[in-house]
């Protein structure tokens, strides 16, 4: 298991080495609210930064035909339209950057279906109809192929025996062959051959939970049983999907993507990370040192994980929101996972919320922070307009022994496009790391203690860091620089 080894000096005061952990996280900053309170929305950023959400249903559980996105300069939320409502849709990233929406409710209180879809431009926030799927769907998700196409599956309260391709040249939906199980909720990865998987979920009706995965080939147009259980000589595990992102917000740095498993234990649930690898087509557990609490269904501060998770490919993280449902005062934990420790790193206290969160859904902003929009005051019918902002914040341990200090030499120190350190030399070999000065980790070297390690900071966020590196011996080098 690799360590992470951090230095941080602040006013003159040189702390020890140290391996780092989270000591829990900040609530930055409340709101301001949406423009519409909302629930089962669907959420991601754009290039700029900027995060965006649509579609879902506000009070009284009527769809919302509306969009909203956070104005960092005004630091406001504004409004967009959309051309049709996308209650509990689904959508997919194209390859010209554009956003493939689809489906939804055809009219408030969940009922119905849509088979309508448009192209939504997330820079311009418009968009445009594009042709309409060959049956209606509502609970249904994507994935876009390697060759461009979407395939979309599922469906809810409607046939859900077919799914569909999007040809985004062509402007249009084609139906496939028969899936091996008409399901909804389930997650949709493509795989790394151009076809693509449909893991877990239930049937249209909710009556049946599958603990299956199958296999689409689009050189047959045909659907396969790929595996029989979600993780492989472990069976019951069902999952906890969601649609609300698309699959590319679910991919770790290494090209795995991941989701919630759970397990029925004592009348509670065992919760697991699964990862898929799209080259083998495998899955398999994050394994976790401690796992992940498990839920005792019980009246109390039992948590509790939702679908919703948040990936920091560039610090290599997984954070979950832990909820405790039965309790009197619903409560909030940020729990993550160190994907490269194999840590998970529980909160020191939950925070106590005003109302129920497990209907809010997280996004990770582009500075390393998680915004938290929307929720329920009572269930499907009372949507929330809140919005939190939530901060990952460590701590550091004492006791450590101090080990020899040597300035690193680096370069251009202010560094706006990139940052060139001198490695150390004398020494077989190195390893170290770049931090900000919140302890999260940005870059990350082992190897030859020969050269310069070079790398683009272009889109790291202003600020203070630190480059630490140690050989061998554990003799520190160090060097703290500004990026503007």
């Amino acid at each position: 298991m690799k360590k992470c080894l951090l230095i941080m000096s602040f006013g003159g005061l040189l702390l020890s080495p140290f391996t780092w952990a989270q000591s829990g996280f900040t609530i930055v900053q409340h709101g301001p609210s949406m423009v519409t309170p909302r629930m089962d929305h669907m959420i991601n950023t754009n290039a700029n930064g900027e995060v965006i959400l649509f579609g879902g249903h506000t009070f009284n559980f009527a769809i919302e035909g509306t969009g909203n996105y956070y104005d960092t300069t005004l630091q406001q939320w504004q409004s967009f339209p959309m051309q049709s409502t996308h209650d509990m849709g689904g959508f997919s990233i194209l390859p010209d950057g554009k956003w493939l929406v689809f489906g939804g409710c055809s009219s408030n209180s969940g009922v119905g279906q849509l088979a309508t879809a448009e192209i939504f431009d997330p820079i311009t926030k418009t968009s445009s109809l594009t042709g309409q799927m060959s049956i209606a769907r509502t609970n249904c998700r994507g994935a876009t192929l390697t060759d461009g196409k979407v395939l979309v599956v599922g469906n809810w309260y409607n046939s859900a025996s077919t799914a569909d391709i999007y040809d985004p040249g062509t402007g249009t939906f084609t139906a496939t062959g028969n899936v091996v199980s008409p399901r909804s909720h389930a997650h949709v990865f493509p795989t790394d051959d151009g076809g693509a998987v449909v893991i877990g979920g239930v049937n249209e009706y909710g009556s049946v939970r599958y603990e299956s995965i199958e296999y689409y080939a689009p050189s047959t147009d045909s659907f396969s049983l790929l595996h029989a259980n979600l993780i492989p000589d472990s069976s019951g595990y069902l999952s906890s999907s969601s649609g609300t992102y698309p699959p590319s917000s679910l991919q770790l740095a290494d090209g795995r993507y991941i989701f919630i498993a759970y397990k029925q234990v004592n009348g509670g649930n065992r919760y697991r990370v699964v990862s898929f690898d799209p080259a083998t087509k495998q899955t398999a557990m994050i394994e976790t040192n401690p796992p992940l609490p498990v839920y005792s269904n019980l009246p109390g501060d039992s948590v509790a994980f939702s679908g919703e998770l948040v990936v920091d490919k560039k610090r290599n993280l997984i954070h979950l929101l832990g909820v405790t449902p039965k309790s009197t005062t619903p409560q909030l934990g940020l729990f993550t996972i160190d994907v490269d420790k194999e840590e998970l790193i529980i909160p020191q206290q939950l925070v106590p919320t005003n109302y129920y969160i497990g209907y809010s859904l997280p996004i990770l902003m582009h500075n390393g922070d998680i915004m938290l929009t929307g929720g329920s005051h009572n269930a499907n019918f009372g949507a929330h307009d809140s919005v939190m902002v939530i901060r990952p914040t460590y701590k550091v341990p004492t006791g450590h022994p101090e080990t020899p200090v040597v300035s690193l030499e680096l370069f251009p120190n202010p560094a706006q496009t990139a940052i060139s350190i001198a490695l150390p030399t004398g020494a077989p070999s190195v390893e170290g790391f770049i931090v900000d000065v919140l302890g999260r980790q940005w870059a990350a070297y082992t190897g030859s203690s020969d050269g310069v390690w070079r790398l683009s900071v272009v889109d790291w966020p202003a600020g203070w860091y630190q480059v630490v590196l140690f050989d061998q011996h554990q003799k520190r080098y160090t060097k703290a620089f500004i990026k503007q």
